[in-house]
């Protein structure tokens, strides 16, 4: 099983301008790797290498043979998607690292990394106690990224699946919005999670609303830092209910089984003639984040994860009080 962790770099400017020059020069290459796959529909790795391996390394001679072959890499995947047009990268976009031109001092907390201006050795970082501990694992891919003036290393870790047990019966988890996670069994342990979540809903959406009628320059930079204060509350409540919800499915042995919310905020309602559109809270929550959060650490688990379709799970029979879920 493969997870995807962020650490972020410390750098000062030098550092930083190293990491720029890098990407600034890996980018172009994509592209330029990216234009004659397309020309001539070659798309595997090994074959843009065999092609175009020697011309890449003159016509960006600062790149090493083994960044070029990141490049290489980057393109080939790119295409296994979408082959119909010729594919772009941003100037400024992320680049791969492998194990050749990235390594790990675990014990002092430092990596070494290469850039167009060298190696950098002692490069500290940085990252959440979440983070971090999944960096015990078997390391592989890593990718340089700026995000919001600061460089971020998105690292791939794999580790051996726990073997899937037998559950002893089924744990229901039902979304929504006053509870953003409902059990079927066990305490409702997430009316604190819950209350907070609509009270920041129901604020950034008042804030976005006021920030949006002034239309300043000021207005715009504090809508930006809105959306990602919402975002970064979002992952970390999701983060808090998915780990819950495991551990609770894990400690007595239930197999747990989510809505399929694919779809539902592009959902209408036909009610007579008129068209209800989900509400607003339905739509303002990262349903398929958490979703996700919960498949993945069950998966670390060795907890069964189902989904069902939520149509009429819901509806109680008026005589037997039976749900047909």
């Amino acid at each position: 099983m493969q997870v995807v962790t962020k650490i972020k770099l410390e750098t000062d400017s030098q550092l930083a301008s190293a990491f720029s020059e890098t990407v600034r020069e890996a980018n172009p290459c994509c592209n330029w790797l990216s234009i004659l796959a397309f020309e001539h529909q070659i798309f595997r790795a090994y074959d843009l290498h065999h092609v175009y391996y020697r011309d890449a390394l003159s016509e960006f001679p600062k790149l090493d043979s083994q960044s070029v072959q990141q490049c290489m890499a980057k393109v080939a995947d790119s295409y296994e998607i979408n082959r119909e047009t010729c594919h772009k990268f941003r100037l400024e976009g992320g680049i791969n690292y492998d194990k050749n031109i990235l390594s790990w001092n675990d014990d002092q907390g430092t990596l070494s990394i290469w850039t167009t201006q060298g190696r950098m050795r002692k490069v500290k970082y940085t990252s959440s106690y979440r983070n971090l501990g999944l960096l015990k694992y078997a390391r592989k891919e890593a990718k340089l990224l700026l995000k919001r003036g600061s460089w971020f290393l998105y690292v791939s870790v794999e580790f051996q699946e726990p073997k899937e047990s037998n559950p002893s019966g089924f744990l229901g988890v039902d979304l929504g919005v006053i509870n953003v996670a409902r059990l079927s069994k066990g305490p409702n342990q997430f009316k604190t999670e819950s209350k907070s979540i609509k009270r920041v809903r129901r604020r950034s959406r008042y804030l976005r609303a006021v920030l949006q009628k002034n239309k300043s320059r000021s207005a715009k930079r504090k809508l930006k830092k809105l959306s990602q204060k919402e975002a970064r509350f979002a992952t970390d409540q999701n983060h808090v209910v998915a780990k819950k919800i495991v551990q609770y499915s894990k400690e007595n042995n239930l197999c747990i089984v989510l809505e399929d919310l694919i779809g539902i905020n592009n959902d209408t309602l036909r009610k007579g003639t008129r068209k209800r559109r989900p509400s607003k809270d339905r739509c303002s929550w990262a349903y398929n984040q958490l979703r996700q959060f919960v498949e993945y650490k069950a998966k670390r688990e060795g907890v069964l994860v189902r989904s069902t379709d939520p149509a009429y799970s819901s509806q109680e029979c008026s005589k037997c009080g039976h749900i047909d879920a």
